[in-house]
């Protein structure tokens, strides 16, 4: 009789194992697919790492270790979004399996706000020379970072003072407005740029060249009128205008040149002087001088012409005294 009950309730066990048994094993299978796994051994599962990275931060956020079956190449969708960190969103669409783990692409799920920075450029005596406000976005609870030469820049024709440390990057939270000073002084800000003197009357052949500097200023832009003095000896500068600094930092710019036209002074007339007599035409001249006194009426006194004819005129009044009576 004991031996007939105890068979009863033996068989009474085993239906009901065998019942629950089969409710159960569909949960167990259904979980195993979902991460691509059958739990039909040990022996066929094989160990997955889900790793989620966050780029943006360039930081590991979370990291899951699971079981899938041996021959599973990828894990569902639905497994990933369920071991997903908090407060981030998927960004990579690819979950294969690849030497044990699974590279999964995360965003924070963050508010993006502003930062603003207004800078302010003076000088070592407190003059303000201009301002200028740069904007950055991010997330929330993160800093923006400013940095001279890449967010802002100098004021053209300035540099850094050099009678302090100054910062050159700056930082502001990002939902936060800040402001920076940077002290300036005038520089030399000119650049180096490569130039041909080219001899316009010589089917443009290169008389001078080489890098010379230019634009002072730091705009970019410059003038003949800089490289006036580089021109080569016994030239002068057609080209006259502005350029681009940076078109002749590699190329050579070409300026036409011509030779200056050397000009022949004129020498002064000296005043003529008088002819010097020859001494042989003063010895013919004496001579025809002697000879016409040779030929001239002798008086008593060669030396006074005047003297010779006064006894002359006193015979002649003598005689008309002597008439003058005799008709009395």
């Amino acid at each position: 009789m004991y031996r007939k009950k105890l068979m009863r309730a033996c068989l009474t066990g085993l239906m009901v194992v065998t019942v629950a048994t089969a409710n159960v094993a569909p949960v167990f299978a259904a979980e195993a697919q979902a991460v691509g796994t059958e739990t039909a051994g040990k022996e066929e599962l094989q160990k997955v790492s889900i790793n989620y990275f966050d780029e943006g931060a360039n930081k590991q956020v979370k990291e899951v270790a699971l079981e899938a079956e041996a021959e599973a190449t990828e894990i569902a969708l639905a497994v990933i979004q369920k071991y997903l960190p908090a407060d981030y969103n998927l960004v990579s669409t690819d979950y294969q399996i690849r030497g044990g783990y699974v590279y999964v692409s995360v965003k924070k799920d963050v508010e993006i706000r502003e930062a603003v920075l207004h800078i302010t450029f003076e000088t070592t005596e407190g003059e303000v020379v201009t301002t200028e406000t740069v904007t950055a976005e991010g997330a929330d609870g993160e800093d923006g970072v400013f940095r001279l030469g890449v967010d802002f820049n100098l004021p053209t024709g300035y540099k850094l003072s050099n009678d302090r440390d100054q910062v050159t990057e700056i930082t502001i939270p990002f939902g936060s407005t800040g402001g920076h000073t940077m002290v300036v002084e005038k520089g030399d800000l000119s650049s180096i740029v490569k130039i041909q003197f080219v001899d316009a009357e010589n089917n443009d052949e290169v008389v001078a060249g080489g890098d010379y500097f230019v634009d002072g200023d730091g705009d970019g832009i410059f003038h003949t009128r800089e490289i006036a003095e580089w021109v080569p000896e016994g030239y002068e500068l057609q080209e006259v205008g502005d350029f681009q600094v940076e078109l002749y930092k590699e190329t050579p710019l070409q300026l036409s040149v011509t030779k200056i036209k050397e000009e022949i002074p004129m020498t002064p007339l000296e005043p003529s002087k008088p002819e010097t007599p020859d001494k042989e035409d003063n010895k013919k001249e004496d001579a025809k001088k002697e000879e016409k006194k040779k030929n001239s009426p002798k008086t008593g006194d060669e030396t006074n012409a005047a003297a010779a004819a006064l006894p002359a005129g006193v015979s002649l009044a003598a005689i008309l005294a002597v008439l003058v009576k005799k008709f009395k």
